[in-house]
């Protein structure tokens, strides 16, 4: 099925000509440590994180609780998010989740329209389009599902709700194989919840149908949220879970997340340990000396005061967001030992949390350098085994071309980064040749504009491919690693300066958009090449060697 772009997608990141000149006069009156600086207190403000809306949790939550304030703002946004093809989502199988879920709202909608008219036609036409585009599917489309969080548990329930909806509406249905496929349960009730629901299952509690106030037992909310999901809080108060005080706390959690968004919601939120914790490391990473705000090293330090963490409040504790979090302290002289990322060890190598179905190669560069910086725990026994451990896996783990991918990304170049820059800075010489490999590959891969990306390019990848050919490539001032990050100078100070607005790409239950640590991102890779200029002009003669300590 051919794409089209979405309507508020940029059809061309690079800046036109006019936009380059605007971008070079702020290259030379804009202070990356202010831009930083300014970046930290938006983030202590916003302790519940900065994360686009999504079309998948908009949907869910209009699905869950129709009648909840903000509905229209909430269709108006499906609407508006649209693809001309009858899809929402990204691009390659990306879509099929999100359109599912905008298609059962639209669908459980109509059965009680809106006294509006104008609105419930415009519905009625999105919900044919979407039914024809669904019409192209067959059982094969599932095999091609990309790992985005709980998908294995969202697909069945959209596919029988998509069923339900178009019955009731006495529509044609546009997956005629569903029943008879044998892939999912054919009485079109979808997976039924497992015996215990895992913090997995909690963040996806509408996956699951005919849930009641027994069987919700024992969860409740954190900060306010059901897994820091609104669907799944919706989901929770409907089935009549918790006493009042609880409802009332999820109730506020809900409205107070509207109301930041004026309706449509994002998937995950509250993200605080995460973006707090991601900022700092990609801040630090390029050496932006600036003042760190002590109530969020504070905020850290309580996360991981009793063991390991997850990424805010409700999400379960893994060894991602653990390890980020104890590389972060040590970085700021909060000495913190990675002891607790062993609970995560499994042989080969250290997994997120126990019941994941794939492992994280980001996952374990991160872990790696928690165990091999900062701490006297990396001397001992078990830290060097961990270590040489983990270096290997990773290694295998690296795709032919030189890349690696992840469960966490949609893009290559984020799983690149993290892997290549954790083995070229502690796991040199034995990683070097896939180091080189990497760096081939980022250097093959750039596009004609200078930018990276899987599918277009964006600032984003743009700033994963800088920082790993500036951190780990070739310092000398004409290497062609340098040469290729400088090329991408210019955009990278436009995406840093105007703080525009960045494709999703990262996974949850459909993709979506961290906004602060993405700005952080590209701020740290600005930053980079700004001081790799200034090097140039006053180096006395080329330079080669290791990894770049700027």
């Amino acid at each position: 099925m051919k794409r089209a772009l979405k309507r508020n997608e940029p059809k061309q990141p690079w800046p036109r000509p006019d936009r380059r000149r605007k971008a070079t006069e702020r290259m030379h009156n804009t202070d990356t440590g202010e831009l930083a600086a300014a970046l930290l207190d938006r983030v202590v403000a916003r302790d519940v994180g900065h994360v686009s809306p999504s079309v998948y949790e908009t949907a869910a939550l209009t699905f869950a609780a129709p009648h909840l304030a903000g509905r229209r703002e909430r269709l108006n946004f499906l609407l508006s998010q649209q693809i001309s093809d009858g899809t929402w989502g990204g691009t390659d199988a990306y879509w099929l989740v999100p359109t599912l879920s905008a298609t059962t709202a639209i669908l459980h909608i109509l059965q009680d329209p809106a006294p509006d008219t104008h609105l419930t036609e415009r519905l009625t036409r999105a919900a044919h389009s979407a039914l024809g585009a669904l019409r192209s599917l067959g059982p094969a489309a599932l095999d091609a599902l990309p790992d985005t969080v709980a998908a294995e548990m969202l697909t069945p329930r959209l596919l029988a709700t998509v069923e339900q909806g178009t019955a009731r509406l006495a529509l044609t249905s546009p997956i005629p194989w569903y029943r008879t496929t044998g892939t999912y349960p054919p009485n079109g009730t979808g997976k039924e919840p497992p015996p215990q629901l895992s913090a997995k299952a909690t963040h996806c509690l509408e996956a699951f149908p005919g849930l009641n106030r027994e069987r919700l037992r024992g969860i409740t909310p954190r900060a306010g949220a059901i897994g820091c999901s609104p669907a799944a809080t919706a989901t929770w108060l409907a089935a009549g879970a918790g006493n009042p005080s609880e409802r009332q706390e999820a109730l506020s959690y809900l409205v107070q997340t509207i109301s930041r968004s004026g309706g449509p919601v994002p998937s995950v939120t509250p993200i605080t340990v995460f973006e707090r914790a991601w900022v700092l490391a990609a801040l630090h990473r390029a050496r932006l000396h600036i003042r760190v705000p002590v109530s969020l090293l504070d905020s850290l330090e309580h996360a991981v005061a009793n063991g390991p963490t997850g990424g805010a409040p409700g999400l379960p504790a893994d060894a991602d967001t653990t390890s980020v979090v104890i590389s972060v302290l040590n970085d700021h002289g909060r000495p913190r030992s990675p002891a607790p990322l062993f609970d995560f060890e499994n042989g080969t190598h250290f997994f997120c949390w126990a019941d994941e179905r794939t492992p994280s190669p980001t996952a374990n560069a991160h872990i790696l350098t928690a165990l091999a910086r900062h701490t006297p725990d990396a001397a001992s026994a078990r830290g060097l085994h961990a270590i040489s451990t983990i270096t290997d896996w990773l290694c295998t783990r690296q795709a032919p071309d030189g890349s690696w991918t992840d469960k966490w990304h949609a893009s290559p170049y984020y799983a690149t980064a993290g892997c290549a820059l954790a083995l070229a800075h502690h796991a040199r010489p034995r990683a070097q040749p896939a180091i080189e490999r990497a760096l081939a590959w980022l250097l093959d891969t750039q596009r004609p504009d200078g930018s990276w990306g899987r599918w277009q390019g964006t600032a984003e990848e743009s700033a994963y491919a800088v920082q790993t050919l500036l951190l780990a490539g070739d310092r000398s001032p004409g290497s062609p690693h340098t040469v290729a990050a400088i090329r991408a100078r210019t955009l990278l100070a436009d995406a840093a300066t105007t703080r525009c607005a960045q494709p999703p790409l990262w996974h949850d239950k459909d993709l979506y958009c961290p906004d602060a640590i993405v700005e952080a991102e590209i701020l740290a890779a600005w930053h980079l090449t700004e001081n790799r200029l200034r090097q140039a002009r006053t180096a006395p003669g080329p330079r080669t060697g290791g990894p770049a300590h700027e």
